[in-house]
């Protein structure tokens, strides 16, 4: 099962009752103790989704804290494909894939899901601007061959695509169409007022919480009755809310607090694979023009690379909890892995030469130029504001002027990651491979056509398009080390280290998991202990 499983399923058949053994959550820390008679979690979290429409931005996760089921899931751990709301599906060919549904998944206004549904959602998922556009662009149709069965054609095989589809949620095609006129009321509407198939359904939404409660008459069954999510952008407010009691989960856990943390029994989950905490530097403006001035210059950019002590960094730092992005997104064991790149070492003479070399010599002052950067979710305290003015010391030390801004506004900080709004000069992200464990689907992020205009280059994107379309691992995985060392050496990112993504649970909060796809809990699985 596992071979099918890497080999994306390739003119196979792959049903629920094989795969049921390997369900979510398998290693869920299952606690002691009976449960809890109050089974009501509250949780404080800094990357509440900016929307609860879950087309709408691909931030969190498609479930939006198990409101909405997809077609797949993926196991926690590997990143292979499980089954959702889907319980048999067959690649009929490299652009064919035929899938039988569930029969028992209902939305929360009581009406069944059908195959009605999934034909309406993954058009909808298609449209151009929502934030699942960028998942579908292998789509050519998708078709109802009856009740519970679909069929998806591809313009081109798309080695992704599957685990594409287990981010896009099914919706109930007959409660959108009748929320509005238009589709621009609908969208508003259902944002409002939306209904899944998961087992918790929205109670009440504003800017600060959302509200959620049991469905009970779901297909996947929880034990929580009630989940509040409070929108916690600031570390230290998690924290205080976290040891007085008034949340049971944290994610934004300050290094400065985590002995601490420990110490007081909390269930510590630290993510450090599946997300670069390097920075994006941009080779395009906003409208998708090559940029002018220093950063437009790939000796300038290199030179950023060479400047920053990333060692340094991880020991004195980060407290040692992570390592070196290695000069490359792919984490090690992952498909496209490349053990021969080499990171850019710690080498302030090289910047520096590189930087005079690009036409930048120190000013009286000791300046060459002034750029901006902005770090997003970094709030006082937190990993990425603690890298982000490291860089901008370090840079400083070769003649580079950093103009720094640390981003704790979710809304603003989206908008600038989809191009929305123009970013800084440094853009200080992150970069994540998961959900697929694999480079190629955060190589979209630098391919010319890409929305978020990032980077642009003719080279980049035919091998980006090749690799895309090749089913077999190996083969893609000689493809992917191939964009990243064009990646590595125009340097389009700067590389820093792997992530540090701190979170803690209650002592009685049982069924906390570390994912290695996402850093989003599954409610499903968790509950209260007494």
């Amino acid at each position: 099962m596992a071979d099918v499983s890497r080999r994306g399923f390739l003119f196979g058949v792959v049903s629920l009752a094989t795969l049921a053994a390997c369900g979510t959550g398998e290693d869920a820390q299952t606690g002691s103790g009976e449960k809890a008679a109050v089974q009501e979690l509250t949780m404080g979290i800094s990357n509440l989704p900016t929307s609860l429409d879950p087309m709408a931005v691909l931030g969190g996760n498609p479930r939006r804290y198990d409101i909405f089921d997809a077609l797949f899931d993926l196991d926690p751990q590997k990143a292979t494909i499980l089954p959702m709301l889907a319980t048999k599906w067959e690649q009929v060919s490299p652009t064919s894939l035929k899938v039988t549904l569930r029969s028992d998944a209902k939305f929360h206004n009581g009406t069944p899901m059908t195959s009605a549904d999934v034909v309406f959602s993954l058009k909808r998922a298609a449209t151009s601007t929502l934030a699942t556009a960028s998942l579908m662009t292998s789509m050519a149709d998708v078709k109802a061959d009856d009740a519970s069965t679909v069929t998806v054609t591809m313009k081109s095989a798309d080695a992704l695509f599957l685990k594409k589809l287990a981010r896009v949620a099914i919706l109930p095609e007959q409660y959108y169409t009748g929320l509005g006129a238009d589709d621009k009321a609908r969208s508003a509407a259902f944002a409002d007022k939306p209904v899944g198939t998961g087992p918790y359904k929205l109670d009440s939404h504003d800017t600060t919480q959302w509200v959620l409660t049991k469905f009970d008459d779901g297909w996947r069954k929880g034990t929580l009755t009630k989940v509040t999510i409070r929108s916690m952008t600031d570390a230290a407010s998690q924290v205080a809310a976290f040891t007085s009691g008034q949340v049971q989960y944290i994610n934004l856990v300050p290094l400065a607090q985590l002995a601490a943390i420990k110490a007081g029994g909390a269930n510590v989950v630290t993510y450090t694979g599946g997300n670069n905490l390097g920075a994006f530097l941009d080779t395009v403006d906003y409208s998708g023009n090559p940029k002018s001035g220093p950063m437009g210059r790939k000796e300038v950019r290199q030179a950023l690379n060479y400047a920053i002590d990333k060692q340094t960094l991880i020991k004195n730092v980060l407290q040692g909890q992570t390592e070196a992005g290695n000069g490359q997104l792919a984490t090690p064991g992952a498909v496209g892995y490349d053990e021969s790149l080499q990171d850019y070492p710690y080498d302030a003479a090289k910047a520096e030469s590189l930087l005079d070399a690009a036409g930048y010599p120190k000013g009286p002052d000791g300046t060459r130029f002034t750029i901006t950067m902005a770090s997003a979710f970094a709030s006082p305290g937190s990993v990425r504001r603690l890298i982000g003015e490291y860089v901008q010391n370090q840079l400083g030390k070769v003649g580079v002027k950093v103009q720094y801004t640390a981003m704790t506004d979710t809304t603003l900080q989206t908008d600038m990651f989809y191009a929305r709004k123009a970013r800084a000069d440094i853009f200080h992200y992150g970069l994540f491979t998961r959900p697929y464990l694999e480079p190629l689907g955060a190589f979209a992020w630098f391919i010319g056509t890409s929305a978020t205009r990032h980077y642009s280059n003719p080279e980049f994107d035919a091998l980006y398009k090749q690799a895309l379309s090749e089913l077999d691992d190996t083969k893609r995985g000689e493809l992917s080390k191939q964009l990243a060392k064009i990646m590595h050496d125009d340097a389009p990112f700067l590389f820093l280290t792997q992530d540090v993504w701190i979170d803690a649970g209650s002592a009685k909060l049982a069924g906390v998991i570390k994912s290695e796809v996402e850093t989003d809990q599954y409610l499903d699985k968790l509950y209260l202990t007494a």
